[in-house]
């Protein structure tokens, strides 16, 4: 990696230091150097943001698994909050139980309220947001893995073409009528890198937006993190109530016996028809009947005696779920078109320099024709004195 670093950096010295070498009376050679510099900058900028997206992209996908998760925990602690308290209804009517059933069912509602109205809104998000969002998340990832690939492609190719620019430039500077055909010749391409910088520009700059909105998801993720731990508290708080009021009607039901006084008759009574129906037992047997009820009702009780806290981080997670759908909404759109343009405009910037590449080959070797016609030209010792032809590589 080291190595490979230092390669990178004496061949951008390279390209810079050979490219300065190109002769001021080609003019529109270097603007087109200089567009190309522009745009080797654009695509390190659209790399460098793109590299940052992919990496948070990735982390927001598993966190919307996690907001799913916990949509799913609201909803269903929604469902039992609500069957909680319509089980405590029956009992709010009964004497010694009532107290307690209601004190519970209070607290309990003013919970439900809370719940169930974030409970509305997570389910419209997962079902409108989250899942839809991380369908386009895949997307997004797939889509910048490989625009990154190919931009390193072309990156890598106009600085092979600036340096081949920097050394035909040279060249065709020793022959003046060369030069000048040359430069028009190359400098056809100009409008074309033109047009393609600022589709670059348009590309990063909508890269930077869609990034700024992933990571404005992060404070929704943050707070469905929070309620789902606080959940997970809320939890094991009702599980007690839910099996103490499971355990209430058996109780109720159960049947209480008394021998009457100087005989070998029983009385018998369910601890529900004591509380309800006093007045129906013998006046005799009616305390000690209500003792008995008393003793087999208070551990119930006691574990009725609730006093529940709402789930922490409700206000929070309803906040950012109001503002979700339009964050969803921009990364819809910028994530449809994010680096497509781009990499179509420099797939046809690579197109028009092949065949520019061509020309510029035909250009010069027939102004060497002109200036070294070949009856006057010996024929070179040595291959390598020969001027070159201009070889422009393809940007991809």
């Amino acid at each position: 990696m080291k190595r490979f670093s230092i390669l990178l950096m004496f061949a951008l010295v390279a390209s810079v230091s050979t490219a300065s070498k190109i002769p001021p009376q080609m003019t529109l050679t270097r603007q087109v150097d200089s567009e190309l510099g522009r745009m080797q900058t654009d695509l390190r900028s659209l790399e460098s943001q793109l590299s940052e997206l992919q990496s948070n992209v990735r982390d927001a996908r598993g966190r919307v698994d996690t907001a799913i998760r916990v949509s799913g925990m609201i909803r269903s602690l929604d469902r039992r909050v609500e069957k909680l308290i319509d089980q405590l209804k029956p009992y709010q009517s009964i004497p010694k139980v009532r107290t307690f059933a209601r004190n519970l069912s209070r607290n309990l509602q003013r919970i439900h309220e809370q719940l169930h109205e974030l409970r509305k809104k997570s389910d419209h998000c997962e079902r409108n947001v989250l899942k839809p969002l991380k369908q386009r998340l895949v997307s997004i990832e797939q889509t910048v893995m490989g625009g990154r690939q190919k931009l390193a492609g072309y990156r890598n190719g106009v600085a092979v073409w600036r340096s081949e620019l920097a050394s035909l430039s040279i060249q065709a500077s020793r022959l003046p009528s060369v030069s000048s055909k040359v430069d028009r010749c190359v400098g056809e391409i100009n409008p074309m890198l033109r047009s393609a910088n600022r589709v670059l520009h348009t590309a990063t700059e909508n890269t930077v937006s869609i990034l700024r909105q992933v990571n404005r998801l992060g404070r929704m993720f943050t707070a469905y993190q929070s309620v789902g731990h606080s959940l997970a508290s809320f939890e094991k708080k009702i599980v007690p109530a839910e099996a103490t009021v499971g355990k209430l009607d058996n109780t109720l039901g159960k049947e209480l016996k008394i021998k009457l006084p100087f005989s070998k008759k029983y009385l018998r009574f369910t601890i529900r028809e004591i509380l309800e129906k006093p007045g129906q037992i013998v006046g005799v047997v009616l305390k000690p009947f209500e003792a008995l009820a008393d003793k087999a009702l208070q551990p119930l009780l006691k574990k009725l005696n609730l006093q529940i806290k709402p789930p922490a981080g409700l206000a929070e997670l309803t906040r950012e779920l109001d503002q979700v759908q339009t964050i969803h909404q921009a990364i819809d759109r910028l994530g449809s078109n994010l680096v497509s343009e781009a990499l179509s405009q420099l797939e046809s910037v690579s197109r028009r320099a092949i065949a520019l590449r061509t020309e510029v080959r035909r250009t010069f070797a027939a102004a060497q024709h002109e200036t070294y016609p070949i009856k006057q030209t010996p024929k070179p010792k040595n291959t390598s004195e020969r001027p070159p032809v201009a070889m422009f590589l393809q940007l991809g």
